[in-house]
C-alpha cells in the first residue's frame, strides 16, 4: 500500500489527461468553425491593400479617399460580426469529436464523463459498470484530437482564396518602390494641389540683320 494520500479523482493523471484533451478538441471545433469566418474580412483587407497598390488613391480627391476608406472600414466591421458571435463548443460536442478520433463504437468519451444513475446500488450493475469504465479509461492513452478541418474546398469551390493571394502579390510587385506611399496615400486627406513647373523654356530667334542683337 502507498503511505502517500490518494489523489482525488478530478486530480488524477487520468482526469487531467482527460481534461486537456477535452480542451484540445473543444479548440479545435472553434477554430473549425471561427477559419471559414476569417475569410471574408480578410478577402476585404487583400482587397484594400491590392487597389491600394494598384495606385486607386493617388489621384483621388480628399473627399473620395475619405468616402472609400470609410466604406472598406464599414465593410470589415461587418465582416467580422459572425466573428464576434461565435462562442466555445459545448463540453458534449468536445465530447463526440474524442469519440470519433479514437474510432470506436462504445463511445470511451462519454462514458468517462458519465456517471451510473440507475442500478447503482445492485452489485451486478456496479461490477458491469466499473469493467466498462474500466476499459473506457484504457483507451486514454490512444486518445488524440486531430487537426482542425474547416473543409475550405467545400465552402470555396472555386478558390477564390487563391484568385485574392494572387492579386494583392501581382499589385505589390506593379507598386514597387512606391508600396508604401500608394498605400499611405488611401490616409492622406489634405488637398492634392498642382506643382508649378520647375523649369524654363528660353526661345532664340534671328535678329535683323540692322540689329546684329539676339532677342529671347
Amino acid at each position: 500500500m502507498s503511505d502517500g494520500p490518494n489523489p482525488t479523482p478530478g486530480r488524477s493523471p487520468l482526469n487531467q489527461r482527460f481534461g486537456r484533451l477535452i480542451t484540445h478538441a473543444r479548440w479545435s471545433l472553434w477554430w473549425e468553425e471561427a477559419w471559414p469566418r476569417l475569410w471574408l474580412p480578410l478577402a476585404i483587407v487583400l482587397l484594400f491593400l491590392t487597389l491600394s497598390w494598384l495606385g486607386l488613391w493617388l489621384d483621388a480627391s480628399p473627399l473620395w479617399r475619405t468616402v472609400g476608406l470609410a466604406l472598406f472600414g464599414v465593410a470589415l466591421v461587418l465582416s467580422l460580426w459572425p466573428l464576434f458571435r461565435l462562442r466555445m463548443p459545448s463540453r458534449t460536442r468536445a465530447l463526440d469529436r474524442l469519440d470519433r478520433e479514437t474510432g470506436l463504437s462504445n463511445g470511451p468519451a462519454r462514458v468517462l464523463d458519465d456517471t451510473l444513475a440507475l442500478g447503482s446500488t445492485d452489485p451486478g450493475t456496479k461490477a458491469l459498470w466499473a469493467l466498462h469504465r474500466k476499459r473506457a479509461e484504457e483507451t486514454i492513452g490512444r486518445m488524440r484530437v486531430g487537426l482542425p478541418r474547416p473543409d475550405m474546398a467545400r465552402r470555396d469551390r472555386y478558390a477564390l482564396r487563391a484568385a485574392g493571394l494572387l492579386a494583392v502579390v501581382t499589385s505589390a510587385f506593379v507598386a514597387g518602390p512606391e508600396i508604401g506611399l500608394r498605400l499611405a496615400a488611401a490616409f492622406d486627406w489634405r488637398k492634392i494641389e498642382t506643382a508649378s513647373p520647375s523649369f524654363r523654356i528660353d526661345g532664340w530667334i534671328d535678329p535683323p540683320l540692322y540689329t546684329r542683337s539676339p532677342r529671347s
